[in-house]
């Protein structure tokens, strides 16, 4: 497989330990989640910059929801946290894989489809890839 189909396939691996939250990978829409909580992590834009010596540099860019099901906003919020925490973990626990990874922006419903709650984020993750 390709880097970025491992590290993809390695920080939806690595979220679902910490948080316990399902996720899979591709876009997934509200009436097709089973489960709640669930999340999922779509890649979009990679940038890559030459460096020297056949090294290079990948950013990878992944928007990622999270389905939640609760009457509370503190949930949706609660998930939040805990995926962001799991993101910002990632790095040092996968040191062949990724050197940053981070999450760049964080955003809920806010309550507007209750009983439902949606978290979405943007991910940026850096990434070496050698000839």
């Amino acid at each position: 497989m390709s880097r970025r189909t491992d590290l993809i396939s390695a920080l939806i691996a690595h979220i679902t330990a910490i948080t316990g939250i399902s996720g899979t990978r591709g876009i997934r829409f509200l009436h097709e989640i089973n489960s709640f909580p669930h999340f999922y992590v779509h890649p979009q834009l990679e940038t890559r910059t030459h460096i020297s010596h056949g090294v290079r540099l990948a950013v990878i860019t992944c928007e990622m929801r999270a389905y939640v099901y609760s009457d509370t906003l503190n949930e949706v919020e609660r998930i939040a946290r805990l995926i962001e925490e799991a993101v910002q973990t990632f790095p040092k626990q996968h040191l062949d894989l990724v050197d940053e990874c981070r999450v760049t922006t964080l955003r809920t419903d806010e309550g507007v489809m209750a009983p439902y709650g949606l978290v979405d984020l943007t991910l940026e993750a850096l990434y070496r890839i050698e000839a």
